[in-house]
């Protein structure tokens, strides 16, 4: 949680034990009948360290319906103490993240920065940044995550969080197309982020530095994901289209090597590194199977040699590459639940299997 400068003591756990047995007893009902009295003002910081104990107990649920009180008791006062009032707003948001509810969250990083200039920088910068990320993970490159990442990198001045901010707009680069860009920022960052070394094993938001080298590796994947892309597999010119193969397939290990390293971490990033191959081999083989039916094509019209042995040579090549796409995404499923994180990738990357076992490219005994 963010406290500026504030120190508190570690929670004690009988104090813990007696709120979360309160809200078993009373429950959430109760509480909506008998709303709390609303308190002197003074008495909202101890509010806001219970709130606090039970969100550091992992009783989220529990602990948001107390900031959202907080934050409605604390909105009479905010003109002359906002300190209570923007911490319980974004102690909230990170505990609607960490149930599933980014549009929860986000409404409440809105809440603070609609505060703006009075409020610690600081703070400001902690919930841009987090904000942006709820665009930034599931990798959608808005303009407002852009904005707020742009934002933060203005508000910071020591070099490891303005590297990891870099991070963030290298990956909207690398997802708008912009290879440039994205490499120019993740050098900045990969830097910064090798020098940290141990001595700095987490930023000040709590994630841990490998949560960031997990995401460089995920940029450096789809930055050659894209390049393996725009290697286009057509027939013509007939001379180069065994080189233009093997150029894609070069391009293709370098996107396997560099997800490969996204998923040996346990971050969230694991997932998504295995459902972001799952879609390169898949363009990959959609690019052959397009060739192929192409080669077919000119093979009906005249006898050629060398196109003869271009279909023999791809034949029994593209079910295999079909199945490197269906067991990425099974591997995704499968570390999502080990990891016990990103149920939402997990149920895309099952769905993409799902959906790829159909297909008649494939083996029978991959369809089974």
């Amino acid at each position: 949680m963010w406290r500026g400068d504030r120190r508190r003591p570690s929670p004690q756990p009988f104090r813990i034990l007696l709120i979360l047995l309160l809200l078993v007893v009373w429950g959430p009902e109760a509480r909506a009948e008998e709303p709390l009295e609303t308190p002197d003002p003074s008495r909202l910081p101890r509010l806001l360290d219970e709130a606090a104990s039970l969100k550091d107990a992992g009783a989220c649920e529990e602990a948001l319906t107390v900031y959202e009180e907080l934050i409605a008791w604390s909105a009479s006062w905010v003109g002359q103490d906002f300190w209570v009032h923007s911490t319980a707003h974004y102690d909230a948001a990170i505990c609607a993240e960490s149930l599933g509810a980014p549009d929860k969250a986000r409404s409440h990083y809105d809440a603070i920065v609609a505060l703006n200039d009075r409020l610690p920088p600081q703070l400001l910068s902690d919930t841009l940044f987090r904000r942006a990320l709820l665009d930034v993970i599931p990798g959608a490159p808005t303009r407002a995550a852009r904005k707020d990442l742009m934002r933060v990198r203005r508000l910071e001045r020591a070099a490891l969080p303005r590297a990891l901010v870099d991070l963030q707009l290298a990956r909207l680069d690398s997802l708008d197309r912009r290879p440039r860009a994205a490499l120019r920022r993740l050098l900045v960052a990969g830097t910064a982020l090798d020098s940290a070394g141990d001595d700095a094993d987490r930023d000040r938001r709590g994630a841990p530095l490998d949560w960031y080298r997990a995401e460089a590796s995920l940029v450096r994947g789809t930055l050659w994901s894209a390049r393996a892309a725009a290697i286009t597999l057509k027939l013509r010119p007939q001379r180069t289209v065994v080189d233009r193969i093997e150029a894609r397939a070069s391009a293709l290990a370098q996107v396997e090597a560099h997800y490969a390293v996204a998923a040996g971490y346990p971050q969230p990033w694991a997932p998504r590194a295995l459902h972001d191959l799952g879609l390169a081999w898949l363009a990959a083989s959609e690019a052959l199977s397009g060739l192929l039916a192409e080669a077919r094509a000119h093979l009906e019209k005249k006898n050629d040699p060398a196109v003869t042995a271009l279909v023999t040579w791809l034949e029994p090549r593209i079910p295999a590459q079909f199945r490197k796409a269906a067991e990425s995404w099974q591997l995704c499923v499968e570390s999502s639940r080990v990891l016990g994180m990103a149920p939402g990738v997990s149920a895309q990357c099952q769905s993409l299997l799902d959906s790829l076992l159909t297909r008649p490219e494939l083996s029978p005994t991959m369809s089974r």
